[in-house]
């Protein structure tokens, strides 16, 4: 288990951010990123069973997800975003945070259609 992002806080915000590294559709890695292609695996959850078993097991509903999930996804850029300004200032060496140059733009992309999708009144 990863608790590095975990807060004390709106537990929709976790399932927004697990939602992060779901495609839409995995058949088509809408994500445009070559690790994405395991979600088209048998056995994989999709987006709607995350969710169904988010709700089963918080007993909590899932509405007004976007919002949480766009905010998240946000929180994504900023944190792959300071990564690159560390690597490019000598602050990090380690050359797998050179690659996050390559995908800022997937991310902030992503983040941008999450919140164009988000009504515009949300009551969660």
């Amino acid at each position: 288990l990863d608790w590095e992002l975990a807060f004390n806080g709106e537990p929709l915000c976790d399932l927004g951010y697990i939602l992060n590294w779901f495609p839409a559709d995995p058949q088509l890695n809408d994500m445009g990123l070559p690790s994405y292609d395991y979600f088209a695996l048998p056995g994989m959850f999709s987006r709607a069973q995350v969710i169904g078993a988010w709700e089963r097991g918080s007993g909590r509903e899932a509405r007004g997800i976007e919002v949480y999930e766009a905010a998240e996804s946000a929180k994504t850029c900023a944190i792959v975003l300071r990564g690159i300004a560390a690597h490019e200032a000598g602050e990090l060496d380690d050359e797998r945070v050179a690659f996050w140059a390559q995908v800022l733009e997937i991310y902030r992309e992503r983040t941008e259609r999450l919140l164009a999708a988000c009504p515009t009144t949300t009551r969660p």
